[in-house]
């Protein structure tokens, strides 16, 4: 995978590229982006968890009490949460972070596993958070063809991302015998959006 925009590799990095010099103090969590060969790796969460049940997205989660830089609570997370030792990601960068329904500022670290992703099927294990994993192209996210956007109004206009995950360009572990596809929004969609509107065809 070769990035043209190169990313922020720290926060100060981070604050200077956004121009937003409260990133330091305000951020709350992180996720992991991670590239595996030409896919993205994604979770549904399980339909009984307390916040975002049944929701496509990331890897991560938020921060603990003394962790000052995301990179440390997404590698964190990360292992936690796939059962593999972080030593099998290589870190690339930190994308601008995305603000949450609940006023919450996320940091996604963008990342790319080392093996394939036989290896990978092989070696993840849902830590009870998650039901299953999506491996879904990237060429597929980074076409703006296969998006839609709508407005929507929560104390202020905003524009919603969305985009259907079709097994026809994802790879569902367990398999789901059935048809079936899963609905990739929120801010797991709006950070994919734009990692890709900075790095338009940057997976080769």
């Amino acid at each position: 995978m070769e990035i043209k925009n190169p990313l922020a590799q720290n926060l100060k990095e981070l604050s200077d590229i956004t121009q937003n010099h409260y990133i330091e103090q305000t951020w709350s969590g992180a996720v992991n982006m991670v590239f595996v060969e030409d896919s993205i790796l994604l979770i549904k969460r399980t339909d009984d968890m307390p916040s975002h049940k049944g929701q496509v997205g990331f890897l991560g989660g938020h921060k603990h009490a003394g962790e000052t830089d995301p990179i440390v609570t997404a590698f964190r997370e990360l292992h936690e949460e796939s059962g593999i030792d972080s030593e099998n990601f290589e870190f690339l960068g930190l994308l601008e972070p995305v603000t949450t329904n609940n006023k919450r500022l996320i940091i996604p670290v963008v990342s790319r596993y080392r093996h394939d992703k036989e290896s990978l099927v092989d070696q993840m294990v849902s830590n009870g958070e998650w039901s299953h994993f999506i491996l879904v192209e990237s060429s597929f996210l980074a076409h703006p063809a296969n998006w839609q956007t709508a407005r929507m109004w929560r104390h202020q206009q905003y524009t919603v991302f969305f985009v259907p995950l079709m097994k026809t360009q994802s790879l569902y572990h367990p398999d789901i015998l059935e048809e079936h596809e899963y609905m990739l929004w929120g801010a797991t969609a709006k950070m994919i959006w734009n990692f890709f509107k900075n790095n338009p065809q940057d997976v080769k």
